[in-house]
């Protein structure tokens, strides 16, 4: 469970930067557009930092879709050996009569 916790903090602080990097391509990203629309650079600078965001993107995709699964990771370890009984249902299991 320690393991867990530990994991998800390490995750939870690399997503806050991924974040931040994503928001700094983003601008630098308008910047380029304008700068392009302005005459002041070729398209092909447009392209690598869209090239970059979406890498950048994809990496904060990546890094979120982990921190979930050490989440439930860390539920798993909180919930122990816990197993849903079928006691609850109206119904039988299966195979038997009622």
């Amino acid at each position: 469970m320690e393991d867990a916790l530990v994991r998800e903090g390490h995750q939870q602080a690399y997503l806050t930067q991924l974040t931040q990097q994503v928001t700094l391509a983003t601008q630098i990203l308008d910047q380029t557009q304008l700068r392009y629309a302005k005459g002041a650079t070729d398209y092909l600078n447009v392209l690598q930092a869209q090239k970059s965001l979406q890498d950048l993107q994809r990496q904060h995709l990546t890094a979120k879709r982990q921190l979930i699964e050490y989440r439930i990771a860390l539920y798993r370890a909180l919930a122990g050996g816990w197993h849903p009984d079928n006691t609850d249902h109206h119904e039988p299991p299966a195979g038997q009569e009622v």
